[in-house]
């Protein structure tokens, strides 16, 4: 990701695009690159490790607690693995956290 692709992606979602950003952990994605992009819309992947699960101890990556919110409708659980953290700023806010 470089800030001139950024900014154009940032242009196309701003004419009607979608987009959808996912990230791993600072192990597993470049994310000073990603935050280029993210950081347009108002969000930060913070450079740490959350939901780690060791060995075969699945439950320690599930959630089930979610809020009142069109995402979450008729889920009833989720497995969350090695991920990253978000700092939301800007007009951007969370639909979920733990």
């Amino acid at each position: 990701m470089t800030i001139k692709a950024a900014g154009a992606i940032g242009k196309w979602v701003g004419n009607g695009g979608v987009l959808l950003l996912m990230a791993n952990d600072i192990k597993n994605a470049e994310l000073d690159s990603f935050n280029l992009l993210s950081l347009k819309f108002g969000m930060q992947f913070n450079e740490n490790k959350l939901h780690l699960v060791k060995f075969n101890k699945w439950q320690l990556g599930v959630s089930a607690n979610f809020p009142d919110h069109q995402l979450f409708k008729n889920v009833n659980k989720i497995f969350l693995k090695e991920m990253a953290s978000i700092i939301c700023t800007k007009d951007s806010k969370s639909v979920y956290y733990e």
